[in-house]
């Protein structure tokens, strides 16, 4: 009977500790350059969340949670309007008033249509623009639908105690509507605003 050997392999090497340290602190560096880019570069990160169910493109990354409360909205009213390509539209119209003692930009609306109770239709825009009810009538579907997704190149600053015209298009709504309901989906402080003051108008 031939004598019993025993094979023992060689156990495979340990990575040395500070190659898990150097590991954790180039994750970590890169989480804080990409969250550096993220937070100063909005605008691009506005558009990548935009495509993302949450929070949407109704949100930006600066816009502030307790200044959207001190916008005040005033002034609204609703009509039914025929585009050029007989499309039965619901525009909606309000002035919204910096009570805030800041001054702001890029003032997102949100807006709701209701037929009985329910909501039919849901658009959002961004308050400084407006179609008259003339050119609302000469444009059609599509290049109505392209307008209103047009960002300013400029945000328009709105002062303490000043307004901004703001217009909502309901469009394809054929049965009608009941009711129109508006809210301020988003806004943002402007960049390097001055100190607050004491009050409005001060």
């Amino acid at each position: 009977m031939p004598p019993s050997r025993t094979i023992v392999r060689d156990q495979p090497a340990r990575a040395p500790m500070w190659a898990a340290v150097v590991l954790l602190g180039s994750l970590v560096g890169t989480f804080a350059l990409a969250s550096l880019f993220l937070t100063y570069n909005h605008v691009w990160t506005d558009r990548l969340t935009a495509y993302l169910p949450w929070p949407g493109a109704t949100t930006s990354l600066a816009a502030d949670p307790t200044l959207a409360a001190q916008m005040r909205i005033v002034e609204t009213s609703a009509r039914v309007t025929t585009l050029a390509d007989r499309t039965q539209t619901v525009v909606a119209e309000a002035v919204i008033e910096n009570t805030a003692l800041i001054p702001v930009q890029s003032l997102v609306v949100e807006g709701y249509a209701y037929r009985e109770g329910r909501p039919v239709q849901r658009t959002i825009g961004t308050c400084g623009k407006f179609l008259s009810e003339k050119l609302l009538r000469r444009l059609p579907r599509p290049e109505l639908l392209a307008f209103t997704r047009l960002e300013p190149e400029v945000p328009h600053i709105l002062d303490s105690g000043e307004g901004i015209d703001c217009q909502l298009a309901f469009v394809g709504i054929h049965d009608g509507v009941d009711e129109v309901a508006l809210k301020i989906a988003s806004v943002e402080p402007m960049l390097g605003h001055r100190p607050p003051r004491l009050g409005p108008g001060e």
